[in-house]
Protein backbone atom coordinates (compact mmCIF):
# COMPACT_ATOMS: atom_id res chain seq x y z
CA UNK A 1 0.00 0.00 0.00
CA UNK A 2 2.47 2.18 0.43
CA UNK A 3 4.22 2.01 -2.84
CA UNK A 4 0.81 2.85 -4.22
CA UNK A 5 0.67 6.02 -1.95
CA UNK A 6 3.54 7.48 -2.76
CA UNK A 7 2.67 6.93 -6.37
CA UNK A 8 0.37 9.80 -5.73
CA UNK A 9 2.90 12.55 -4.75
CA UNK A 10 5.05 11.56 -7.34
CA UNK A 11 2.45 11.92 -9.82
CA UNK A 12 0.97 15.83 -8.46
CA UNK A 13 2.25 19.34 -9.30
CA UNK A 14 4.96 21.15 -7.06
CA UNK A 15 2.08 23.50 -6.16
CA UNK A 16 0.66 20.71 -3.73
CA UNK A 17 3.22 21.50 -0.53
CA UNK A 18 2.52 18.90 1.95
CA UNK A 19 1.75 15.40 1.46
CA UNK A 20 0.62 12.96 4.31
CA UNK A 21 -0.10 9.73 4.43
CA UNK A 22 -2.58 9.22 7.94
CA UNK A 23 -4.89 5.84 9.33
CA UNK A 24 -4.12 2.76 9.71
CA UNK A 25 -1.33 2.74 6.62
CA UNK A 26 0.63 5.60 8.16
CA UNK A 27 0.51 3.18 11.71
CA UNK A 28 1.45 -0.16 9.99
CA UNK A 29 -1.81 -1.47 11.07
CA UNK A 30 -3.71 -1.87 7.20
CA UNK A 31 -5.21 -5.21 6.70
CA UNK A 32 -7.19 -6.66 3.55
CA UNK A 33 -9.80 -3.68 3.80
CA UNK A 34 -8.13 -1.03 4.64
CA UNK A 35 -8.34 1.78 2.66
CA UNK A 36 -5.36 4.80 2.09
CA UNK A 37 -5.82 7.76 3.55
CA UNK A 38 -4.26 11.27 2.73
CA UNK A 39 -3.62 15.12 3.55
CA UNK A 40 -2.96 16.93 0.91
CA UNK A 41 -1.94 20.33 1.84
CA UNK A 42 -1.71 23.09 -1.41
CA UNK A 43 -0.89 26.88 -1.34
CA UNK A 44 -4.08 28.09 -2.52
CA UNK A 45 -7.57 26.66 -2.42
CA UNK A 46 -9.09 24.46 -5.22
CA UNK A 47 -11.76 23.95 -7.00
CA UNK A 48 -13.40 20.41 -6.43
CA UNK A 49 -13.15 20.33 -10.22
CA UNK A 50 -9.29 20.89 -10.04
CA UNK A 51 -9.34 18.06 -6.84
CA UNK A 52 -10.63 15.74 -9.34
CA UNK A 53 -8.29 16.35 -11.96
CA UNK A 54 -5.37 16.37 -10.05
CA UNK A 55 -6.60 12.93 -8.68
CA UNK A 56 -6.94 11.86 -12.80
CA UNK A 57 -3.64 13.11 -13.18
CA UNK A 58 -2.88 10.49 -10.21
CA UNK A 59 -4.41 7.45 -12.16
CA UNK A 60 -7.15 6.97 -9.94
CA UNK A 61 -10.52 5.97 -10.81
CA UNK A 62 -14.17 5.90 -9.79
CA UNK A 63 -13.93 9.27 -8.26
CA UNK A 64 -16.26 10.29 -5.99
CA UNK A 65 -16.46 13.21 -2.97
CA UNK A 66 -18.50 13.09 0.49
CA UNK A 67 -19.05 15.45 3.31
CA UNK A 68 -20.14 19.24 3.02
CA UNK A 69 -19.80 20.77 0.09
CA UNK A 70 -19.20 24.19 -0.86
CA UNK A 71 -16.65 24.63 1.61
CA UNK A 72 -12.24 24.95 1.77
CA UNK A 73 -11.85 21.44 2.53
CA UNK A 74 -12.23 19.06 -0.21
CA UNK A 75 -12.44 15.12 -0.13
CA UNK A 76 -12.19 13.55 -3.09
CA UNK A 77 -11.92 9.10 -3.51
CA UNK A 78 -11.44 6.76 -5.64
CA UNK A 79 -9.69 4.02 -6.84
CA UNK A 80 -5.81 2.76 -7.54
CA UNK A 81 -4.79 -0.78 -8.52
CA UNK A 82 -8.15 -1.74 -6.77
CA UNK A 83 -7.15 -0.15 -3.70
CA UNK A 84 -10.06 2.52 -2.42
CA UNK A 85 -8.36 6.19 -1.43
CA UNK A 86 -9.39 9.12 0.61
CA UNK A 87 -7.83 12.28 -0.18
CA UNK A 88 -8.48 15.40 1.77
CA UNK A 89 -7.29 18.46 0.27
CA UNK A 90 -6.52 21.56 2.40
CA UNK A 91 -4.81 24.78 1.90
CA UNK A 92 -1.61 25.77 4.20
CA UNK A 93 -3.68 28.61 6.19
CA UNK A 94 -6.35 25.46 6.89
CA UNK A 95 -3.84 23.29 8.35
CA UNK A 96 -2.24 25.94 10.29
CA UNK A 97 -6.01 26.78 11.72
CA UNK A 98 -6.46 23.53 12.14
CA UNK A 99 -3.21 22.47 14.17
CA UNK A 100 -4.13 25.84 16.65
CA UNK A 101 -7.77 24.78 17.30
CA UNK A 102 -6.38 21.69 18.44
CA UNK A 103 -4.60 23.65 21.21
CA UNK A 104 -7.87 25.31 21.25
CA UNK A 105 -9.73 22.40 22.52
CA UNK A 106 -10.85 21.03 18.87
CA UNK A 107 -12.00 17.12 20.00
CA UNK A 108 -11.47 16.15 16.43
CA UNK A 109 -8.85 13.46 16.00
CA UNK A 110 -6.72 15.62 13.02
CA UNK A 111 -3.88 15.97 15.84
CA UNK A 112 -4.26 11.91 16.01
CA UNK A 113 -3.85 11.58 12.26
CA UNK A 114 -1.05 14.10 12.19
CA UNK A 115 1.01 12.99 14.69
CA UNK A 116 1.37 9.57 13.18
CA UNK A 117 1.28 11.11 9.57
CA UNK A 118 3.84 10.23 7.37
CA UNK A 119 5.42 12.49 4.47
CA UNK A 120 5.25 11.11 1.37
CA UNK A 121 5.97 15.18 0.22
CA UNK A 122 6.92 17.74 2.43
CA UNK A 123 8.17 21.45 2.85
CA UNK A 124 8.81 20.82 6.81
CA UNK A 125 5.18 21.71 7.82
CA UNK A 126 4.45 18.49 9.03
CA UNK A 127 7.62 18.38 11.09
CA UNK A 128 6.92 21.51 12.77
CA UNK A 129 3.11 20.09 13.77
CA UNK A 130 4.60 16.87 14.94
CA UNK A 131 6.89 18.90 17.27
CA UNK A 132 4.05 21.29 18.69
CA UNK A 133 2.01 18.06 18.90
CA UNK A 134 4.21 16.56 21.57
CA UNK A 135 3.31 18.03 23.93
CA UNK A 136 -0.41 17.78 25.80
CA UNK A 137 -1.09 20.88 27.62
CA UNK A 138 -2.01 19.84 31.19
CA UNK A 139 -4.61 22.41 31.24
CA UNK A 140 -5.85 20.93 27.59
CA UNK A 141 -6.36 17.48 29.43
CA UNK A 142 -8.40 18.39 32.13
CA UNK A 143 -10.79 20.75 30.24
CA UNK A 144 -11.31 17.74 27.74
CA UNK A 145 -11.87 15.31 30.82
CA UNK A 146 -14.26 17.97 32.24
CA UNK A 147 -16.13 18.37 28.45
CA UNK A 148 -16.12 14.56 28.61
CA UNK A 149 -18.36 14.56 31.84
CA UNK A 150 -20.94 16.50 31.61
CA UNK A 151 -23.65 14.54 30.67
CA UNK A 152 -23.08 12.33 33.51
CA UNK A 153 -25.56 14.30 35.67
CA UNK A 154 -27.54 17.15 36.00
CA UNK A 155 -30.86 15.03 35.75
CA UNK A 156 -32.06 12.48 38.06
CA UNK A 157 -30.49 9.46 38.05
CA UNK A 158 -34.04 7.49 37.63
CA UNK A 159 -34.11 8.53 34.38
CA UNK A 160 -31.92 6.34 32.61
CA UNK A 161 -34.67 4.20 33.21
CA UNK A 162 -36.23 5.90 30.58
CA UNK A 163 -33.61 4.22 28.03
CA UNK A 164 -35.02 0.89 28.93
CA UNK A 165 -38.59 1.24 27.80
CA UNK A 166 -40.38 -0.95 25.29
CA UNK A 167 -39.45 1.09 21.41
CA UNK A 168 -36.40 3.02 22.87
CA UNK A 169 -33.54 1.05 21.18
CA UNK A 170 -32.31 4.26 19.02
CA UNK A 171 -32.42 6.17 22.43
CA UNK A 172 -30.94 3.93 24.01
CA UNK A 173 -27.95 2.93 21.25
CA UNK A 174 -27.54 6.80 20.64
CA UNK A 175 -27.00 7.82 24.92
CA UNK A 176 -24.49 4.72 24.78
CA UNK A 177 -22.46 5.50 21.64
CA UNK A 178 -22.13 8.82 23.08
CA UNK A 179 -20.91 6.98 26.74
CA UNK A 180 -18.59 5.01 25.27
CA UNK A 181 -17.38 7.98 23.44
CA UNK A 182 -16.68 10.00 25.95
CA UNK A 183 -15.01 7.66 28.31
CA UNK A 184 -12.67 6.87 25.18
CA UNK A 185 -12.02 10.74 25.61
CA UNK A 186 -11.09 10.69 29.34
CA UNK A 187 -9.01 7.88 29.19
CA UNK A 188 -7.08 9.26 26.54
CA UNK A 189 -7.29 12.99 28.10
CA UNK A 190 -5.68 11.36 31.18
CA UNK A 191 -2.86 9.67 29.35
CA UNK A 192 -2.17 12.75 27.28
CA UNK A 193 -2.17 10.91 24.51
CA UNK A 194 -4.15 12.33 21.41
CA UNK A 195 -7.36 10.63 20.91
CA UNK A 196 -7.76 8.51 18.03
CA UNK A 197 -10.77 7.48 15.88
CA UNK A 198 -13.34 4.54 17.88
CA UNK A 199 -11.69 1.72 15.20
CA UNK A 200 -8.87 -0.33 16.57
CA UNK A 201 -9.52 0.82 20.37
CA UNK A 202 -8.12 -2.39 22.05
CA UNK A 203 -5.12 -2.07 20.03
CA UNK A 204 -4.57 1.74 20.68
CA UNK A 205 -6.19 1.13 24.82
CA UNK A 206 -3.20 -1.62 25.21
CA UNK A 207 -0.48 0.76 25.10
CA UNK A 208 -2.00 3.49 27.93
CA UNK A 209 -1.19 3.41 31.13
CA UNK A 210 -3.93 4.37 33.19
CA UNK A 211 -7.09 2.96 31.82
CA UNK A 212 -10.32 1.08 33.37
CA UNK A 213 -9.73 -2.99 33.17
CA UNK A 214 -11.16 -4.40 29.88
CA UNK A 215 -11.76 -1.15 28.12
CA UNK A 216 -12.64 -2.18 25.07
CA UNK A 217 -13.97 -5.42 25.59
CA UNK A 218 -16.55 -3.95 28.35
CA UNK A 219 -17.65 -1.20 25.74
CA UNK A 220 -18.58 -4.15 23.43
CA UNK A 221 -19.99 -5.96 26.01
CA UNK A 222 -22.59 -2.70 26.70
CA UNK A 223 -23.44 -2.35 22.79
CA UNK A 224 -23.66 -5.85 22.30
CA UNK A 225 -25.99 -6.87 25.49
CA UNK A 226 -29.79 -7.75 24.68
CA UNK A 227 -30.95 -6.68 27.71
CA UNK A 228 -31.51 -3.10 28.06
CA UNK A 229 -31.18 -2.94 32.05
CA UNK A 230 -28.26 -4.86 31.60
CA UNK A 231 -26.71 -3.10 28.71
CA UNK A 232 -26.90 0.06 30.17
CA UNK A 233 -25.41 -0.79 33.65
CA UNK A 234 -22.89 -2.30 32.29
CA UNK A 235 -21.99 0.97 30.36
CA UNK A 236 -22.72 3.14 33.91
CA UNK A 237 -20.23 0.82 35.25
CA UNK A 238 -17.60 1.42 33.04
CA UNK A 239 -18.32 5.39 33.28
CA UNK A 240 -17.98 5.63 37.09
CA UNK A 241 -14.62 3.61 36.91
CA UNK A 242 -13.35 5.93 34.62
CA UNK A 243 -14.71 8.84 36.68
CA UNK A 244 -12.74 6.94 39.15
CA UNK A 245 -9.44 7.63 37.74
CA UNK A 246 -9.53 10.90 36.98
CA UNK A 247 -8.34 13.97 38.32
CA UNK A 248 -10.79 16.05 40.75
CA UNK A 249 -12.78 18.50 39.15
CA UNK A 250 -16.42 20.24 39.45
CA UNK A 251 -18.13 17.92 36.67
CA UNK A 252 -16.06 14.80 37.44
CA UNK A 253 -16.81 15.30 41.30
CA UNK A 254 -20.60 15.71 40.04
CA UNK A 255 -20.24 12.43 37.90
CA UNK A 256 -18.93 10.56 40.45
CA UNK A 257 -21.69 10.53 42.83
CA UNK A 258 -24.57 10.65 39.76
CA UNK A 259 -23.04 7.06 38.50
CA UNK A 260 -23.22 5.49 41.57
CA UNK A 261 -26.85 6.69 42.64
CA UNK A 262 -27.87 5.23 38.72
CA UNK A 263 -25.55 2.17 39.60
CA UNK A 264 -28.08 1.69 42.29
CA UNK A 265 -31.00 2.20 41.04
CA UNK A 266 -30.26 -0.23 37.88
CA UNK A 267 -28.57 -2.96 39.82
CA UNK A 268 -32.15 -2.80 41.74
CA UNK A 269 -33.89 -2.33 38.51
CA UNK A 270 -35.65 -6.23 37.44
CA UNK A 271 -33.38 -7.64 34.47
CA UNK A 272 -35.24 -7.82 32.16
CA UNK A 273 -36.30 -6.46 28.95
CA UNK A 274 -39.87 -5.05 29.35
CA UNK A 275 -40.85 -7.23 25.90
CA UNK A 276 -38.90 -10.89 27.34
CA UNK A 277 -41.32 -13.08 25.22
CA UNK A 278 -42.80 -12.29 21.93
CA UNK A 279 -44.67 -9.91 20.95
CA UNK A 280 -48.64 -10.63 20.38
CA UNK A 281 -48.95 -10.76 16.58
CA UNK A 282 -51.29 -11.94 13.90
CA UNK A 283 -48.64 -15.02 13.75
CA UNK A 284 -48.51 -15.17 17.28
CA UNK A 285 -51.74 -14.81 18.79
CA UNK A 286 -51.88 -14.42 22.29
CA UNK A 287 -55.12 -15.98 24.20
CA UNK A 288 -56.99 -14.95 26.80
CA UNK A 289 -59.98 -16.09 29.19
CA UNK A 290 -61.84 -16.16 32.17
CA UNK A 291 -61.57 -18.56 35.06
CA UNK A 292 -64.46 -20.48 34.29
CA UNK A 293 -63.87 -20.20 30.34
CA UNK A 294 -67.00 -18.58 29.12
CA UNK A 295 -65.34 -15.42 27.63
CA UNK A 296 -62.76 -16.18 25.66
CA UNK A 297 -60.48 -13.67 23.75
CA UNK A 298 -56.92 -13.27 21.51
CA UNK A 299 -54.55 -10.14 20.97
CA UNK A 300 -53.08 -9.90 17.90
CA UNK A 301 -50.88 -6.60 18.39
CA UNK A 302 -48.38 -5.80 20.59
CA UNK A 303 -49.15 -3.85 23.93
CA UNK A 304 -48.38 -0.56 24.22
CA UNK A 305 -47.55 -0.05 27.74
CA UNK A 306 -48.54 -2.02 31.36
CA UNK A 307 -48.62 -1.05 34.53
CA UNK A 308 -49.48 -1.33 38.28
CA UNK A 309 -52.58 0.75 39.42
CA UNK A 310 -53.49 0.77 43.32
CA UNK A 311 -56.02 2.84 43.46
CA UNK A 312 -59.37 1.94 45.46
CA UNK A 313 -61.62 0.99 42.56
CA UNK A 314 -58.77 -1.77 41.04
CA UNK A 315 -58.34 -2.58 45.13
CA UNK A 316 -62.49 -3.30 45.69
CA UNK A 317 -62.85 -4.79 41.92
CA UNK A 318 -59.81 -7.19 42.61
CA UNK A 319 -59.98 -8.13 46.35
CA UNK A 320 -56.18 -7.67 46.06
CA UNK A 321 -53.35 -4.25 45.61
CA UNK A 322 -55.04 -3.08 43.06
CA UNK A 323 -54.83 -4.22 39.23
CA UNK A 324 -52.12 -4.53 36.55
CA UNK A 325 -52.95 -4.08 32.95
CA UNK A 326 -51.75 -3.26 29.74
CA UNK A 327 -53.41 -1.38 26.97
CA UNK A 328 -54.02 -2.81 22.73
CA UNK A 329 -54.81 -0.94 19.39
CA UNK A 330 -58.64 -2.13 19.28
CA UNK A 331 -58.07 -3.60 16.02
CA UNK A 332 -55.41 -5.99 18.31
CA UNK A 333 -57.94 -7.52 20.00
CA UNK A 334 -60.86 -9.89 19.12
CA UNK A 335 -63.44 -11.04 21.66
CA UNK A 336 -63.86 -14.85 20.56
CA UNK A 337 -66.91 -15.92 22.65
CA UNK A 338 -68.90 -14.82 25.72
CA UNK A 339 -69.75 -11.27 24.74
CA UNK A 340 -73.59 -12.47 26.34
CA UNK A 341 -71.53 -13.22 29.71
CA UNK A 342 -69.56 -9.70 30.12
CA UNK A 343 -70.83 -7.69 32.67
CA UNK A 344 -69.93 -4.01 33.18
CA UNK A 345 -69.39 -1.82 36.02
CA UNK A 346 -69.00 2.04 35.49
CA UNK A 347 -67.72 3.87 38.72
CA UNK A 348 -68.46 7.92 38.77
CA UNK A 349 -64.90 8.40 38.49
CA UNK A 350 -62.53 6.03 36.42
CA UNK A 351 -62.28 3.22 34.29
CA UNK A 352 -65.20 0.71 33.65
CA UNK A 353 -64.80 -2.61 35.20
CA UNK A 354 -65.53 -5.15 32.78
CA UNK A 355 -66.13 -8.67 34.09
CA UNK A 356 -67.80 -12.23 33.71
CA UNK A 357 -71.08 -12.73 34.84
CA UNK A 358 -70.27 -16.29 35.87
CA UNK A 359 -67.37 -16.58 37.27
CA UNK A 360 -66.42 -12.97 38.39
CA UNK A 361 -63.04 -12.82 36.75
CA UNK A 362 -62.11 -9.07 35.91
CA UNK A 363 -60.88 -8.62 32.32
CA UNK A 364 -61.38 -5.19 30.68
CA UNK A 365 -60.74 -1.98 31.41
CA UNK A 366 -60.44 1.76 29.89
CA UNK A 367 -63.39 2.60 27.41
CA UNK A 368 -64.72 -0.96 27.23
CA UNK A 369 -66.44 -1.56 24.79
CA UNK A 370 -65.45 1.50 22.90
CA UNK A 371 -62.75 3.43 22.59
CA UNK A 372 -59.40 3.14 20.67
CA UNK A 373 -58.12 1.14 23.14
CA UNK A 374 -58.62 -2.40 24.71
CA UNK A 375 -57.56 -2.07 28.44
CA UNK A 376 -56.60 -5.85 29.29
CA UNK A 377 -56.01 -7.57 33.03
CA UNK A 378 -52.24 -8.82 32.64
CA UNK A 379 -54.15 -11.66 34.87
CA UNK A 380 -56.71 -13.11 32.63
CA UNK A 381 -53.88 -14.42 29.64
CA UNK A 382 -52.81 -17.59 28.98
CA UNK A 383 -49.24 -16.94 28.11
CA UNK A 384 -46.24 -14.08 28.17
CA UNK A 385 -48.04 -10.81 26.72
CA UNK A 386 -44.54 -9.54 25.97
CA UNK A 387 -44.54 -6.54 28.52
CA UNK A 388 -43.96 -5.86 31.63
CA UNK A 389 -45.32 -3.26 33.74
CA UNK A 390 -43.55 0.15 33.66
CA UNK A 391 -45.19 1.84 36.24
CA UNK A 392 -47.50 2.30 39.08
CA UNK A 393 -50.07 4.59 39.33
CA UNK A 394 -52.39 5.82 42.24
CA UNK A 395 -49.63 5.05 44.95
CA UNK A 396 -50.94 8.37 47.17
CA UNK A 397 -54.45 5.70 47.21
CA UNK A 398 -52.96 2.73 48.18
CA UNK A 399 -53.89 0.52 51.00
CA UNK A 400 -52.22 0.62 54.14
CA UNK A 401 -50.86 -2.74 54.09
CA UNK A 402 -49.65 -2.51 50.53
CA UNK A 403 -46.09 -2.57 50.34
CA UNK A 404 -44.95 -1.83 46.97
CA UNK A 405 -41.74 -3.38 46.51
CA UNK A 406 -38.22 -1.35 44.90
CA UNK A 407 -38.26 -2.88 41.80
CA UNK A 408 -36.86 0.47 40.00
CA UNK A 409 -40.13 1.20 38.05
CA UNK A 410 -41.71 5.03 38.23
CA UNK A 411 -44.10 5.96 40.06
CA UNK A 412 -46.98 8.52 40.51
CA UNK A 413 -49.05 9.84 42.99
CA UNK A 414 -52.51 9.77 40.73
CA UNK A 415 -53.16 8.87 37.00
CA UNK A 416 -49.78 8.60 34.82
CA UNK A 417 -49.48 11.91 33.08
Amino acid sequence: MRTIAQAIPDALPRTVDEVVLTGSVSRGAADEVSDIEMLLVTRDELTLNDCFALATACGLTDLGTWGPQGVPTKRVSGYRDGVPIELIWWTREQAETAVNAIFEGDVSTTADALAHGVPLRTSGALARWQERLRNYPDELARARIEDAALTWGGFAAAGLLTLIRPGERLGLVERMVDDASRVVRIVFAMNRVWQPTLKRLEERAALLTQKPDRLAQRIEEALTEPDPRRAVLLMTELQADTVGLAPDGPNINRARTWLRDARDILARAPSWDYCVGLEPSPENPLHGSCLCGGVQFEVTAPFRRANHCHCSRCRKHSGAFGGTQGRVPREGFRLLSGEELIRVFRPDEGRVKAFCSVCGSSLFGAEWPEGDEVGIRLGSLDGDPGIRPQFHTFVGSRAPWDEIPDDGLARYDEAHP
